[in-house]
């Protein structure tokens, strides 16, 4: 999202505001623009990961191996990456067709499975985390270090709202 158009997702949200004045404007647009950071965040991910033919979500599996010692349960990464098994299943068929991660009978467990990292997919990991580093990096340069913790600081009082804030249901009565 260009930040040009943060001046028209201002406009919208006022014009919305005249016509439904109970309206929270600025909630409002706080919550517009959070999303599309989110998914513009996402693209410039796929974009910096890319000429190594991995999405978003692949590369986020790969992280949480490489993070956990190699290795996580279907389960755990399931949880970890928000995602159904299906989906789980999927990514990992991909990532194991291309040598990045194994699968496998657990050791103590045989009817449980673990996904592993392969050296490969450690070696894809490193490779990448300079132009990683460098790319999002960038996108912080004109933040101080107070500035960054205190964006996270709020980032997080938004999740922790998110979870505890009860779910409206007042969608169910219209």
């Amino acid at each position: 999202m260009p930040y040009s158009q943060v001046a028209q997702i201002r406009e919208a949200a006022q014009r919305i505001a005249s016509r439904c004045p109970q309206m929270r404007v600025e909630e409002s647009i706080l919550c517009r623009i959070a999303m599309l950071l989110g998914r513009d965040l996402v693209s410039r991910l796929n974009e910096l990961i890319a000429p190594a033919g991995l999405a978003e979500l692949e590369y986020r599996l790969l992280l949480i191996l490489f993070s956990h010692g190699g290795s996580a349960s279907p389960g755990e990464l399931c949880g970890l990456l928000t995602q159904s098994p299906a989906n789980l299943t999927r990514i990992s068929n991909l990532l194991t067709a291309r040598g990045l991660v194994t699968r496998a009978p657990h050791p103590e467990d045989r009817r449980r499975l673990v996904v592993s990292i392969t050296p490969a997919g450690e070696k894809l990991v490193r490779d990448l985390m300079p132009c990683l580093t460098a790319g999002l990096g960038a996108l912080f340069d004109d933040f101080t270090a107070e500035d960054r913790q205190r964006f996270l600081d709020y980032l997080l009082r938004l999740m922790r709202a998110l979870d505890e804030v009860p779910r409206s249901t007042h969608a169910e009565q219209v």
